[in-house]
């Protein structure tokens, strides 16, 4: 479940179910999404709408780790 970060860019990943897309694309708690495919994550309501939009699509995912950009596919079933 993510929440807005304080100051940092993109949602922070409170916690990561186990089996998850997720999980299945390398996120850890306290990561921060930044985007999913070509929605910025501002709010929890862009996750939804991305998780919406992309459902049984593999995109591009880009978060913040230990204040690193880096990026993974994510596949929403």
């Amino acid at each position: 479940m993510p929440e807005k970060g304080d100051d940092s860019e993109g949602l922070k990943v409170l916690v990561v179910l186990d089996g998850s897309a997720a999980e299945k694309a390398g996120l850890l708690k306290d990561d921060y999404l930044v985007s999913i495919g070509d929605i910025q994550l501002l709010t929890v309501t862009d996750l939804s709408k991305a998780v919406n939009q992309y459902s049984g699509k593999t995109v591009e995912m880009a978060y913040v780790r230990n204040r690193m950009h880096q990026e993974s596919k994510v596949t929403f079933d």
